[in-house]
């Protein structure tokens, strides 16, 4: 039997003031994970992707790991911020699991945010099982444009 999960992906984009040659998207992650069986997050990623652009290499835009799929290190009860654990993160039926990160992407140009999840099962024999989720993420313009004319 497959492993389900719900997937949502919401993003926001925004001018970054400091560089107006590029926009910054924040990109969250929603996981539910369904009513059978525990998973252990493996991997999770988001990239940005030009489908307009023609040359292959500018077609693929940043990519970003999403923060949140291991487990944090504690020690009697505590949370120990100055140490990574490497303990995938496990996700037990109908729990949820929040993940986020953001790209650098050329300003006023409209892109595909692309989401990819890995993870696997325990005692379960053969490949990691993957879910994707895909949204459009178009140019936010400002309501005044600077007035050029002048």
């Amino acid at each position: 039997m497959g492993i389900s999960m719900s997937v949502t992906m919401k993003t926001e984009r925004i001018v970054n003031e400091e560089n107006r040659d590029e926009d910054i998207i924040a990109v969250q992650v929603d996981l539910e994970k369904g009513e059978i069986g525990n998973m252990y997050l493996s991997d999770a990623e988001i990239r940005a992707i030009f489908p307009d652009e023609t040359d292959s290499e500018k077609k693929k835009g940043p990519t970003a790991k999403l923060l949140g799929i291991y487990r944090r290190e504690e020690k009697d009860g505590r949370i120990q911020s100055n140490s990574e654990s490497t303990e995938q993160y496990r996700i037990n039926p109908k729990d949820r699991l929040q993940l986020a990160n953001y790209l650098r992407v050329p300003h006023n140009q409209p892109c595909v945010i692309e989401f990819t999840v890995i993870g696997r099962r325990t005692f379960v024999i053969g490949g990691y099982p993957q879910w994707r989720s895909s949204m459009v993420s178009l140019p936010r313009y400002d309501k005044k444009e600077p007035d050029d004319k002048q």
